[in-house]
């Protein structure tokens, strides 16, 4: 398994579990326990997903230092007082004394506020380390004005019909770690029949899934596929047995139409404010 240095000198896997819309305790067992054997040591939650309690089920009989464990703080849960009650209760549902990733799920108002509980649980070892999602930069600007521990991962939609470069390079500059969500686009017909991907898969006898999360893998991005199937689980891990060469990149990234998936109705607002930076 590849891991990536942060800019705080500690790592992380390159490539996670992602568990959004994963509630059913069956699924998530058969998935996160495939996972486990199959050399995952990263998943990704968050209390918005409502699957954190049954998470804490699973996990609480590993070995907690196997584990890089990731949850998120929703905007409803902003402001100081607010976030540490998120925080504790992502704890015990977790049935964890640390938290490796936070997020602050999305920018919004009061975040700062947030920011300085997360500051205050690094602090005290609760948090290992800090992170934001979905910000564009002058979220990121907005938020470090008075921060006094910068972010160190931004988790974004990121996959070959969104490429985001310019918000990528940005966020490379400033060293912080591109964490990719839904890298697969959702695995959307349109993405597994793609002729360019369809050519370099058979080029490499792999599949659709394993040419694109290379892809990212390739560009310094971690990647966190979300699959409750357990084949898809064990294909998704297997791709550190080739490398795209620079004409695959190149044809990958031709693809780019700067258009995002679809959101859920409450996430709406929020994915406005991404697309026009207010």
């Amino acid at each position: 398994m590849q891991n990536f240095k942060l800019s705080n000198s500690k790592s992380i896997p390159c490539i996670g579990l992602g568990t959004y819309k994963m509630t059913d305790e069956n699924e998530l067992y058969t998935a996160l326990n495939t996972a486990f054997e199959h050399g995952y040591t990263m998943i990704d939650t968050a209390y918005f997903y409502k699957n954190e309690d049954t998470l804490g089920k699973i996990i609480k009989n590993k070995k907690r230092s196997d584990i890089v464990l990731a949850t998120k703080v929703w905007p409803s849960d902003f402001g100081y007082d607010n976030t540490m009650y998120s925080i504790e209760r992502s704890l015990k549902s977790l049935q964890t004394d640390y938290i490796d990733i936070m997020y602050i799920h999305w920018p919004g108002d009061d975040m700062e506020q947030s920011w300085k509980a997360f500051e205050k649980m690094y602090d005290e070892k609760v948090i290992k380390n800090l992170a934001v999602a979905n910000f564009l930069p002058n979220h990121y600007e907005k938020l470090t004005i008075s921060a006094n521990i910068k972010p160190v991962i931004n988790q974004i939609e990121l996959h070959p019909y969104n490429q985001s470069t310019e918000l990528t390079d940005y966020f490379k500059s400033k060293d912080i770690q591109i964490v990719s969500w839904s890298p697969l686009a959702k695995a959307t017909d349109k993405l597994l029949n793609e002729p360019i991907l369809c050519e370099i898969a058979k080029k490499y006898d792999k599949s659709i899934s394993q040419i694109v999360l290379r892809w990212h893998i390739q560009q310094g991005f971690v990647v966190i596929p979300k699959t409750k199937t357990p084949h898809r689980v064990k294909e998704n891990i297997d791709i550190f047995d080739f490398e795209l060469d620079d004409n695959d990149m190149k044809n990958i990234k031709s693809l780019d139409e700067k258009k995002t998936i679809s959101h859920s109705s409450n996430e709406e607002d929020w994915l406005k404010q991404l697309r026009y930076g207010n």
